[in-house]
């Protein structure tokens, strides 16, 4: 029972027995000191007296209950939930960090597991963005050696020797000599 890990040392169920066997002791020798004193001839109990000590230990009783309920809802439910706002915060500012709770069965194993995905889904993000960036910066340095080399060529072909490679210099010496 994730209740019975969470709350320490003592066991979800054995303190709810314990609870309620004290409430039924407390009423049970409250019965009986009433019959043990009409027994004995004493001045009996009232009904007003015993309702008023079986209130009392009910009381008892209800304010154990809601001092153990709100142990159990700190143990349960706060201390996790903080715990996992704490990782999220980890987790929004880029960290890698292991999600706690993930293997529980409830709520708060719904929302670490959810945490989870939302923090593979943000490593992705950060892949392909790497990825991108990584892209548009070859692209750009192909462009910059496509922009050096068409101004290379350009220069080139101005020089008198680029002229010769196109063709456009002084006939080859051959061409020159079957002419005169």
């Amino acid at each position: 029972d994730d209740f019975a890990v969470l709350a320490g040392s003592v066991p979800v169920a054995a303190t709810w027995i314990i609870i309620v066997a004290a409430l039924a002791a407390g009423i049970a020798l409250t019965l009986r000191d009433a019959q043990r004193r009409k027994h004995h001839g004493l001045e009996p109990t009232t009904t007003g007296v015993v309702i008023a000590r079986i209130a009392g230990q009910l009381l008892l009783a209800a304010l154990l209950l809601a001092v153990f309920g709100a142990w159990m809802i700190r143990c349960a439910v706060t201390k996790p939930l903080a715990a996992i706002t704490r990782v999220t915060e980890q987790v929004a500012d880029g960290a890698a960090v292991a999600i706690p709770y993930g293997s529980r069965h409830d709520e708060i194993g719904a929302l670490s597991r959810s945490i989870t995905v939302f923090q593979q889904a943000m490593r992705r993000n950060v892949d392909l963005n790497r990825t991108v960036i990584n892209a548009a910066e070859v692209r750009s340095r192909r462009q910059e050696l496509v922009v050096r080399r068409s101004t290379c060529c350009r220069s080139w072909s101005s020089t008198p020797f680029g002229k010769i490679s196109r063709g456009a210099g002084p006939a080859p010496a051959s061409s020159r000599s079957a002419s005169l």
